[in-house]
């Protein structure tokens, strides 16, 4: 069975972060590990269910919902602002509520939740400029290129607003039959997951400079 490449950069961070599980910091980034895991099955469960025909859009609906509510409790964890805090906490709330009726009543459960993954992309944008805005106005310093809340931030951010975007522009595409519809959307697609997942793999690697820097 022939693997996307991005495939390939979720289990080789899988690996590392189940090696540095114990050092890594902060708290919140360990649960990307078993997030990873969770991914990846899906990930390939889809493959393999699409090769024999069989409908799977509805777990990558359900897949994709639960993303957005396990990132935003990740930026709940991150950010500082009890605002902001407030603010994640009533989105948490809602997004799941409009995901359902969306999925019931609007698109369906069969097809790809084109109108809450939209909703749940600006969301997550939202949450990655405002840890870069702390970031920006913290008094500490420390090396951007090691620390891994960073690297976690920019993957998220190219992946969810390159796909905000091809969505918008996109969405009528996606549904018509136009010869190379699929191809297009797999190469935007693989091309912004590998940069997702190897801006994980990094977040995971610069722990291990972190640590082995601070041990001598």
């Amino acid at each position: 069975m022939n693997l996307s490449v991005y495939l390939y950069i979720v289990a080789l961070s899988i690996i590392v972060g189940a090696l540095r599980f114990r050092a890594l910091q902060p708290k919140p980034v360990k649960w990307l590990v078993p997030f990873l895991f969770v991914t990846l099955a899906v990930e390939v469960t889809g493959m393999i269910t699409s090769r024999m025909y069989i409908r799977n859009l509805w777990m990558f609906n359900m897949f994709t919902g639960s993303e957005f509510i396990f990132y935003s409790w990740f930026y709940l964890n991150i950010l500082e602002n009890q605002r902001v805090k407030k603010i994640i906490r009533y989105a948490m709330g809602i997004y799941p509520v409009l995901f359902l009726i969306n999925i019931f009543w609007i698109e369906g459960f069969y097809r790809f939740h084109t109108i809450t993954y939209r909703i749940g992309s600006v969301m997550i944008v939202v949450w990655v400029y405002l840890y870069f805005r702390q970031l920006m106005r913290s008094s500490s310093y420390s090396p951007v290129l090691r620390n891994p809340i960073f690297w976690i931030s920019t993957g998220l951010l190219f992946f969810y607003a390159g796909f905000f975007f091809y969505m918008t522009a996109g969405s009528v595409l996606l549904y018509a039959k136009v010869p190379y519809n699929a191809f297009v959307f797999y190469i935007i697609s693989d091309t912004l997951n590998a940069l997702l997942y190897a801006c994980f793999l990094i977040s995971f690697v610069c722990q291990m400079n972190i640590t082995n820097r601070s041990s001598r």
